[in-house]
């Protein structure tokens, strides 16, 4: 389903989502990237989301003090993802 995301994600314009992860926690931000399983692969399969705050949204993705900015979630930890944009959902098993 990695790539459903990914399409998905390429798609939208307001990148808000409201994640919930299979530990029943939810994480409200901004996707900003991801990071592919293998970078040679001819297919796209994530790997993992970075996810940042709303207010880190136009962040190089690292703080003032060069920390790295937001989450990173791993895909097989996502349950659900709720697009802000269009109130749509997508569920993981």
């Amino acid at each position: 389903m990695s790539l459903q995301l990914y399409e998905k994600y390429t798609a939208i314009i307001n990148r808000k989502v409201e994640i919930t992860l299979k530990d029943n926690t939810s994480i409200i931000g901004m996707l900003i990237g991801y990071f592919k399983q293998d970078d040679d692969a001819t297919e796209i399969h994530i790997n993992s989301w970075h996810v940042v705050d709303e207010h880190d949204e136009e962040t190089i993705e690292i703080d003032t003090f060069g920390s790295f900015v937001g989450t990173v979630i791993k895909q097989n930890k996502i349950a659900e993802i709720y697009f802000f944009e269009d109130d749509t959902s997508m569920r993981f098993k």
